[in-house]
């Protein structure tokens, strides 16, 4: 059904269908779909994921023929990410960093990769928002 979904441009339910089919069987073909799929669906991160989990497990002669597009792809993905690093000053202990609603570590907040388009920052501090930014 993901192939039917993608033939129409369906990409959410193509992505959808595609999910669904790795979660029973990981294959080569599955996941350069469902690559294709979060790539029309935004999800970028996700793509480029799915793109060098097929590098590391498409073995077959044909599987392989696929490497070098794949690769291309994968490249246009990757010049596609956002990359973010933030710097939050004046942090005590117990403060929350959450990106997106989830917590992150204070010592991991350089060049994280993203999906394009519009991130909520979030700081808190005893459990009460202290600061708010979209990125």
């Amino acid at each position: 059904s993901g192939l039917a979904h993608a033939e129409h441009e369906e990409w959410a339910e193509a992505r959808q269908a595609f999910e669904s089919a790795l979660a029973i069987t990981e294959r080569p073909s599955i996941l350069l779909n469902l690559a294709t799929a979060q790539a029309e669906t935004g999800a970028l991160v996700e793509s480029a994921a799915s793109y060098r989990r097929f590098l590391e497990i498409a073995t077959t002669r044909d599987q392989r023929a696929n490497r070098a597009q794949t690769q291309r792809a994968l490249a246009a993905i990757e010049a596609r990410l956002a990359h973010l690093t933030l710097a939050p000053v004046g942090l005590v202990s117990g403060d929350e960093i959450l990106l997106d609603g989830a917590v992150r570590d204070s010592s991991s907040l350089s060049g994280l990769v993203m999906n394009p388009g519009a991130h909520d920052v979030l700081l808190g501090r005893r459990g009460l928002p202290v600061g708010i930014a979209n990125s």
